[in-house]
């Protein structure tokens, strides 16, 4: 993890199964605050809820963030009015 000297990294357990094998509900990902997210790279995604959702960064355009989830594998838009924030993962904990 690259978080030396880094402000305020955070991390959050992963809610459910729809990430395994890579990772599985209650494992812990440690959030980078700073880097931006990477097509095929895991990201937190925070709804207006404070609710995260783990997934694979797919695409952002005007109005729509596309994500992949693994279990089962499919591609899905969330509407951008309905998320706080896109967070790029820079490791995890398996518990």
């Amino acid at each position: 993890m690259e978080l030396a000297g880094v402000a305020d990294p955070w991390a959050t357990f992963v809610p459910d199964d729809s990430m395994e094998p890579k990772y599985s509900a209650g494992d812990k990902v440690i959030v980078h605050p700073n880097r931006l997210p990477t097509p095929g790279k895991p990201i937190v995604v925070l709804d207006m809820e404070n609710q995260a959702i783990i997934r694979l960064f797919v695409k952002l355009t005007e109005g729509q963030l596309t994500v992949r989830q693994l279990t089962p594998d499919q591609e899905y838009e969330i509407p951008i009015d309905g998320i706080q924030g896109i967070y790029r993962i820079c490791g995890s904990i398996e518990l």
